[in-house]
């Protein structure tokens, strides 16, 4: 009983490790752009946050009393611009 769970274990591996083996080419030559693709991407959401960021830090000193205004303004961009970059740091690893 236990060679023939590890056997259903072990099987589907060499399965993937065909498939991988095949595209490995085809992977390598896009890999680069797709790289630099991913890179911009999560380059883009830290200045998003950045500027985000530093422009409800400059209104909140300009105007103290509507922070909490400031803030639930500021949380749906900040939200967004995360989200595109934790989108590209999956997208990088499954590729």
């Amino acid at each position: 009983m236990k060679k023939l769970a590890l056997i259903s274990l072990v099987a589907p591996l060499a399965v993937f490790a065909e498939e991988a083996a095949t595209t490995a080419e085809t992977v390598t030559a896009t890999s680069g752009v797709a790289s630099l693709g991913f890179g911009l991407a999560v380059f883009a959401s830290a200045i998003a946050i950045g500027l985000i960021g530093f422009s409800a830090a400059a209104a909140i000193g300009r105007n103290p009393s509507a922070k909490a205004d400031i803030t639930s303004g500021i949380l749906l961009p900040m939200v967004l611009a995360e989200g595109l970059g934790i989108i590209a740091v999956i997208l990088a690893f499954v590729k």
